[in-house]
């Protein structure tokens, strides 16, 4: 339910900016402020997307076709997340001259400007119910990776301890322990470019 509204939502951005821009928005192609390396790093930063194929492959373990669905799993994730990404893009650099578009707010305020207040206060407010969601969804592999990292020998084997239900309790409590700790000193802008490096890597 989760993933499926977040998908509706960044497909209503996209499908909503599109049907908004303008040609004229898209000149020049790469602005002066901005040049090659603004291309480079905002190309670097879109990688966050991308982390929904890494979760199917830390999950793979509970697949019951794993050599069927699996491969199926990461090509049509990794589909949708770059047409999504596209149409984004596209949409918001011609929705709104650049250098207009906000830095915190991007689709709220584009829509904002150009006097769509119910498009921009939905948009809005799905951005504040996905995001969390959006957090939560990433902590689900880690227990997980924790585990099979456990049984390797990388990991000690209290990591690999299942309650009577198969949840993995100690592998939970942990990651959730670090991740708020990490989550609360380091501001988001570092980890978001420290998680799309990894995941580039």
């Amino acid at each position: 339910i989760f993933s499926t509204f977040n998908v509706c939502l960044v497909a209503f951005m996209a499908l909503m900016s599109l049907s908004l821009a303008k040609p004229e928005n898209l000149k020049p192609v790469v602005a002066e402020k901005f040049g090659p390396g603004g291309i480079l790093r905002g190309s670097m930063s879109s990688f966050f997307g991308y982390i929904g194929f890494d979760e199917i492959c830390c999950c793979s373990g509970e697949a019951i076709n794993p050599t069927r669905d699996i491969p199926r799993s990461i090509i049509i994730t990794l589909a949708l997340v770059t047409t999504l990404y596209i149409g984004c893009s596209v949409g918001l650099a011609g929705m709104v001259p650049y250098e207009f578009i906000s830095e915190t707010s991007g689709f709220p305020e584009g829509f904002r400007y150009l006097g769509h207040n119910i498009a921009a206060n939905f948009t809005a407010i799905g951005e504040l119910i996905v995001l969390p969601l959006v957090v939560l969804v990433t902590i689900l592999a880690q227990p997980r990776l924790n585990y099979t990292l456990a049984l390797d020998g990388i990991l000690p084997r209290n990591f690999a301890e299942m309650d009577d239900k198969g949840n993995l309790i100690r592998g939970i409590k942990c990651s959730g322990f670090v991740l708020v700790a990490v989550a609360t000193f380091i501001p988001f802008r570092y980890l978001d470019d420290l998680i799309s490096s990894g995941i580039l890597i």
